[in-house]
């Protein structure tokens, strides 16, 4: 009856979106997701407008990339981090969908951004997919794909191997404890293509690093990056 319950609740989350995604007190303003407190104090980032960024800057001598860029600026305990906890862990699908909406218009608008082949979402492990039901990136790349016409592939990098906890620790022990995880599957798919690899938070970048150190065993592709927030 939970279940059945979480169901509907996110069905008509998705369908029928009647508070702000960010605060879910006040309605949002006429063809918005934002009400209009939100709408004007949620921090976006430059990058759209600007290709040396701070996101980018993370993989610069030590990746080649095309682009990268995030949504938010996120502070702890602030409204970004607010919006993704409820897109993480209480089941609010319609978020990470509606945010990739938005993502994706700038990304159509941005001069730095050239037409992507296929949107890949930073996989998760599949005990941690079955646990919480849904991959947030994943959903996040819908939203994205639903606006540039693209396909989400799922299929082509997969996590296998379940890693210990990142959070204490640094860049380094981050990305040598996550690249054994990822492996390829079908990759002849992502031959020279151009690939929008997303998630749902940047941090060190270690995660999305270790993606695209794989990634790039595969000739002749091309990678960008995108997320929901960039941490300060």
């Amino acid at each position: 009856m939970h279940a059945l319950k979480s169901l509907f609740n996110d069905l008509i989350f998705l369908f029928f979106p009647e508070y702000c995604i960010s605060c879910s007190d006040s309605v949002p303003i006429e063809d918005h997701v934002f009400c209009i407190s939100c709408l004007f104090h949620i921090p976006y980032t430059d990058h759209f407008d600007n290709f040396d960024n701070d996101f980018i800057f993370h993989f610069i001598g030590r990746q080649n990339l095309e682009y990268a860029a995030a949504l938010f600026q996120m502070q702890k305990g602030g409204r970004v981090h607010t919006m993704i906890a409820k897109l993480k862990y209480k089941r609010r699908q319609d978020i990470g969908f509606a945010l990739g909406k938005i993502f994706g218009e700038f990304y159509k608008q941005s001069f730095f951004c050239d037409d992507c082949d296929y949107i890949i979402p930073v996989p998760l492990h599949s005990k941690k997919l079955k646990r919480r039901g849904y991959n947030q990136s994943e959903v996040f790349a819908k939203g994205i794909a639903e606006v540039l016409n693209c396909k989400v592939n799922t299929v082509c990098l997969q996590k296998t191997i379940r890693t210990d906890s990142q959070t204490s620790k640094n860049r380094n022990q981050r990305l040598e404890n996550v690249f054994e995880s990822f492996v390829l599957r079908n990759s002849e798919l992502l031959e020279n293509k151009h690939v929008l690899l997303v998630d749902d938070i940047i941090t060190t970048g270690a995660t999305l690093e270790a993606c695209v150190m794989r990634l790039n065993q595969i000739p002749g592709i091309r990678i960008s990056l995108g997320a929901i927030a960039i941490t300060e």
